[in-house]
């Protein structure tokens, strides 16, 4: 949902000429970027609780899942849509493409989605974990032990340097 909406919050809105319409608005464009940023950051937040939900239903045929890795995997999971959420809104504002936007986030979240998938069972790929964020989402033991202050803090740092790249590309864009 967050690749999604990343995509159509900035280069999509340029494509069909919205966002022409609100830029010339007496708002900064960074303004503008953080207030799209933080609205898709609050339309993960649902999808999130959603999924836990299921999960805690989901006792109810013998999932035995402790609240505290419940907790930290869906901690993990919203930081981690955030992530590529704002990787694609940094993608749409380099690019002024919807369409590359969303191609080249997907492609990266698959591919690093391979690498934490990858890195346990094949050797020489082990090392390379540390470059997926799905490894400090979900690959690190986070059922069982909940989401790490550390693997937290990298993501969250992530979504900040994203951030303040796609606000930083945002204020650069020709926007049509």
């Amino acid at each position: 949902m967050t690749i999604g909406y990343g995509a159509a919050c900035l280069a999509g809105q340029d494509e069909n000429g919205t966002l022409g319409l609100i830029v010339t608005l007496p708002v900064s464009r960074r303004r503008v970027a953080a207030q799209k940023f933080a609205a898709m950051s609050l339309l993960a937040v649902p999808v999130t609780i959603v999924t836990a939900l299921c999960v805690v239903a989901g006792r109810g045929f013998d999932l035995t899942v402790s609240s505290r890795g419940l907790i930290g995997v869906s901690l993990g999971v919203l930081l981690l849509g955030i992530d590529f959420g704002a990787l694609t809104m940094l993608i749409g504002a380099v690019s002024g493409s919807r369409g590359t936007a969303l191609g080249v986030s997907s492609a990266l979240a698959a591919a690093s989605y391979l690498i934490s998938s990858l890195a346990p069972v094949v050797n020489w790929l082990h090392p390379a974990r540390f470059a997926s964020v799905f490894y400090y989402a979900v690959g690190d033991g986070q059922l069982q032990h909940g989401l790490s202050p550390t693997s937290a803090a990298v993501l969250l740092v992530v979504a900040l340097v994203l951030f303040l790249s796609c606000a930083e590309a945002f204020e650069r864009l020709d926007v049509h």
